[in-house]
């Protein structure tokens, strides 16, 4: 890109001048405009990595829910196993007692 400075000539220090802050004024202009690209850019890309990041978010609720249902289902079956190992080790020890009397009837009967 080339630019024409309509700079009337003077001499010296103004000259100068002059053309430092038309070319700092293009320069800045320029950077204004490759930043304000690059932060729409950027903006565009966190927004696309948000978005990715909630599903993933989402996902891993979901995932932590159903865990939580399959605790609780499996502590409910551990609970109801252990009442009915109980209630076997209740029956086992009436048995054997009842056995243990009939054996003493059967010897001293």
């Amino acid at each position: 890109m080339k630019f024409q400075l309509l700079i009337p000539e003077r001499k010296g220090i103004t000259n100068h001048l002059v053309a430092f802050l038309v070319i700092s004024l293009i320069n800045y202009s320029y950077f204004t405009s490759y930043h304000r690209n690059s932060l729409a850019e950027d903006k565009r890309r966190l927004e696309g990595r948000l978005s990715t990041l909630e599903e993933d978010l989402e996902e891993e609720q979901l995932n932590y829910e159903s865990a939580v249902e399959k605790a609780r289902k499996a502590r409910e079956q551990h609970d109801q196993l252990e009442a009915e190992t109980s209630q076997y080790q209740a029956n086992i020890f009436k048995l054997e007692t009842s056995k243990s009397q009939l054996e003493k009837q059967v010897m001293f009967g």
